[in-house]
């Protein structure tokens, strides 16, 4: 499904990384359609913005910089790496937790995994923090998680 919106230039912060939209002068003052203007972008299509009778441009307020979301650094294990991704609020509460990276490389990793981290991600909101439990059978994946988390969290209380 298309969605078209008014986009003059922003970037935008996900669990995945950032990504920044930066329109050519011809792109401005019309609605961008799915890909236009987007890093790695293959195709561009644009309509013209549709305007409200009697409204009138204004600007929008400046971006807090909140909520934040930062990575945390990848943990290996013998199994594969771990990255923890959070969102943070402007007070540093954690909004929400992410594995942006999972072991998955065969059958029993994936499944442990599958298994371990949605766990290990409640566990840590609940508790605001990276001291979280060991989950049974997936001793490695609850160490690499508490690792890549401390590292957001610390990278965040930094920001």
């Amino acid at each position: 499904m298309l969605r078209a919106i008014a986009v003059t230039a922003s970037t935008i912060v996900g669990l995945t990384g950032v990504v920044t939209y930066a329109p050519a002068a011809s792109q401005l003052g019309v609605a961008a359609t799915s890909g236009s203007g987007w890093a790695n972008s293959e195709s561009v299509s644009a309509v013209p913005a549709p305007t409200l009778p009697g409204a009138t441009a204004t600007s929008a307020p400046p971006a807090s910089g909140y909520p934040l979301t930062v990575t945390g650094s990848p943990v290996s294990t013998q199994f594969g790496d771990i990255q923890i991704a959070i969102k943070v609020s402007e007070t540093h509460e954690i909004l929400d937790i992410v594995a942006v990276a999972s072991p998955d490389g065969d059958r029993t990793s994936a499944a442990i995994s599958a298994r371990a981290i949605p766990a290990l991600e409640q566990e840590a909101l609940t508790a605001q923090s990276a001291d979280v439990s060991t989950v049974s059978g997936a001793s490695y994946t609850s160490e690499a998680f508490a690792e890549s988390l401390q590292s957001a969290i610390s990278k965040a209380q930094r920001s």
